[in-house]
């Protein structure tokens, strides 16, 4: 079956955006919201791209309608939450998260959780929100090695300098500069917290979300 000429620009939009040429990528995606104003996925790729380009308010306004289109979609929850985050607002990302646990399809829950335990943490429900996301690591036969080595710096049995430590490769490396970072804002240890948070932000890796968030917390710091 050929392609429509709507999916076709939103496949090169796609391309373009990996290669990241977010001008381009917006422009095509544009293109296929023109012809397809009713795709989802194609308003959540429109989102990213217009997030990762510097434009934070079109890019929430993408992701909503992607889910007045499709209010299960999980990339656009995801997106928007963690969007949310980035500006300082946990009380609003939290109530994304919270609702991407449930409309969650294929893609893996260790992240979202360690979400939901950082906005709750930020709005003073640590002690609670550690217990829930104890039991729940407890119950999940398939958490991996390091899942639990963040699990375990987030609700304080692992030192942070220990996970930093830990980071065997880039990926890693990010996601233990931006959660370490995190811990080390809730202890008040801002020379460390930012000096971990650096580490995320400097990663080569600029589609994770640890680092725009790692950036987004050291803009607010003022670093």
């Amino acid at each position: 079956m050929p392609l429509t000429h709507a999916r076709q620009n939103a496949r090169f939009a796609t391309m373009r955006y990996h290669e990241r040429d977010l001008a381009g990528a917006e422009a095509l995606a544009s293109a296929s919201l023109a012809l397809d104003p009713a795709c989802a996925s194609t308003w959540t790729l429109r989102g990213r791209i217009r997030r990762d380009a510097g434009n934070p308010d079109a890019a929430w306004n993408d992701f909503t309608r992607a889910l007045q289109l499709d209010p299960a979609s999980w990339h656009a929850r995801m997106s928007r939450a963690c969007l949310a985050f980035d500006a300082g607002l946990p009380k609003d990302a939290l109530a994304d998260f919270e609702q991407a646990l449930t409309d969650r399809r294929d893609a893996p829950e260790d992240y979202n959780r360690f979400r939901i335990w950082l906005c709750r943490a930020k709005l003073g429900e640590e002690r609670a929100a550690s217990r829930e996301l104890r039991t729940w690591l407890r119950g999940n036969a398939g958490a991996s090695p390091w899942t639990w080595a963040i699990a375990e710096t987030l609700w304080g049995e692992k030192k942070p300098a220990a996970l930093l430590a830990e980071a065997a490769h880039e990926a890693q490396r990010c996601e233990a500069g931006f959660w370490a970072g995190e811990r080390l804002l809730l202890n008040h240890d801002r020379p460390a917290a930012v000096k971990a948070l650096r580490q995320a932000a400097a990663s080569p890796l600029w589609r994770f979300t640890e680092k725009r968030s790692a950036e987004a917390e050291l803009r607010r710091l003022g670093k």
